[in-house]
């Protein structure tokens, strides 16, 4: 049974995007008269293949390379528009939430005021007292949200 030993240095925290790995002696299996191996992993990442790739899919079709890079152009150009339009979108959202909630903290305090003014003390009271405290709340709690997700 081959016996396992651990590698003697420890693995890096980064990725690289290929690795070459020469394994020592088989032990244990002498009759093969395997001496080691060598193993190759190839990462990639990104909208192209490496140049060596690249240029093999140029020897498969001349416009092939071309057609690649016109490929991965419009494909960094739709996510650019599609991250300008969900930017917009979150924008108007946010200003939409902002100018509603003025809009009903403003009525709320008209409201508590006309009844303060017929007579109705206390409900006008109320009203005018959980207006601005909703509204002071919601601005306290969105400014913490805020700093929260900043900071997470």
């Amino acid at each position: 049974m081959p016996e396992h030993h651990p590698p003697k240095n420890p693995p890096s925290t980064r990725t690289p995007d290929k690795v070459t790995a020469n394994v020592g002696p088989i032990d244990g299996y002498p009759i093969l008269g395997i001496p080691g191996a060598t193993a190759v992993f190839q990462k990639h990442s990104g909208p192209l293949p490496p140049a060596s790739e690249l240029a093999a899919y140029g020897a498969v079709q001349a416009d092939m390379p071309e057609r690649i890079l016109r490929m991965a152009e419009q494909n960094s150009e739709d996510e650019r528009l599609r991250l300008q339009r969900e930017q917009l979108q979150r924008f108007w959202l946010d200003m939409t939430g902002r100018i509603l909630g003025f809009l009903f903290a403003i009525a709320a305090l008209i409201s508590g005021v006309s009844l303060c003014l017929s007579g109705h003390d206390w409900a006008g009271g109320s009203i005018g007292a959980a207006a601005v405290g909703g509204t002071v709340m919601a601005l306290i709690t969105g400014k913490y949200a805020q700093t929260i997700k900043k900071s997470g």
